[in-house]
């Protein structure tokens, strides 16, 4: 089935945190565990890595503004629905 992820510069709110967050990667690993969505406090942006939060996408609550989209992030998002 594929999947639509959301863009980089999507802003988001996500469970048992208060705030919005800023998605700047995805597809992310971390200490050995993979997850969906590297995301930094809206709207301060990064600010040292220990402040990147991973998360999966089941605790994005909300989107508050999508990020762009082009042709080459439909063809990124067709390649990791295909591998």
């Amino acid at each position: 089935m594929s999947e639509e992820r959301l863009p980089v510069g999507s802003i988001v709110t996500i469970r048992f945190e208060e705030g919005m967050y800023m998605i700047v990667g995805f597809e992310s690993e971390s200490n050995g565990e993979k997850s969906d969505y590297c995301v930094v406090d809206y709207p301060f942006g990064f600010v040292s890595s220990d402040q990147v939060k991973f998360i999966d996408k089941d605790y994005i609550k909300e989107v508050k503004f999508m990020g762009y989209k082009d042709e080459d992030f439909n063809n990124m998002n067709t390649f990791f629905n295909n591998n």
